[in-house]
């Protein structure tokens, strides 16, 4: 299963929940508003975030850390003939692997070693999708059955929405700030390599010969 449809899943488990949520905050009080802490909508809301953020959160870090494994494992089980190549060149073998197993074209024709390695990337691609799927929807019943449990008249629903959202605000700025920060570096670190091992002196004249061209 995509990524995307996974994340649509996501999006309208969460407006169920939310639905969940109003619903069970009236019925607390026999559809009577005026008895709640807090408006039923943030009841919604709170069920709707305990079923959606740590379903994303899990989510996102399976498909960072996903084909990385995969490709691991694939290579462990290689022929300890390839297994020592050069870092290099089995780096290359992998994605060759990798494409073939996407249908991709790859850098060299396939043999059976690397059809065989293929097919056991999209074996444990597959075994991975089904976990993460029966993962998140366990969390998804796990995190809505606890915060369906915690709504009675007197919880703080508010309170706890607002304050999660003013997080989840600073961790996005956050994560802007941190990569502009890291792109910025990344630029300055390869232009201090560039000249450690292009010294400035050759640069300029390589420029002032470009013009006399």
């Amino acid at each position: 299963m995509s990524f995307g449809v996974l994340f649509l899943s996501l999006l309208l488990l969460s407006v169920a929940a939310y639905w969940l949520g109003r619903r069970y905050s009236l019925s607390q009080t026999e559809g009577d508003r005026r008895q709640l802490h807090s408006m039923p909508r943030y009841y919604g809301y709170y069920v709707a975030l305990w079923t959606a953020l740590p379903a994303v959160f899990l989510l996102l870090l399976w498909q960072l850390l996903d084909q990385g494994l995969i490709a691991e494992m694939v290579a462990a089980d290689l022929p300890a003939a390839i297994r020592s190549l050069p870092d290099a060149e089995l780096h290359l073998y992998l994605n060759d692997v990798i494409n073939l197993a996407r249908g991709n074209i790859t850098s060299t024709a396939a043999d059976p070693v690397m059809q065989a390695a293929a097919d056991h990337f999209r074996h444990l691609q597959s075994l991975s999708g089904m976990s993460l799927l029966g993962s998140i929807i366990a969390i998804v019943i796990a995190g809505a059955a606890l915060a369906v449990r915690q709504i009675n008249p007197d919880f703080r629903s508010r309170p706890r929405v607002e304050a999660s959202m003013r997080w989840m605000l600073i961790l996005s700025a956050s994560i802007a700030i941190m990569t502009t920060v890291g792109i910025v570096l990344s630029v300055i670190f390869e232009a201090i390599r560039f000249f450690q091992m292009v010294p400035l002196t050759d640069a300029a004249s390589h420029g002032e010969r470009s013009e006399g061209w």
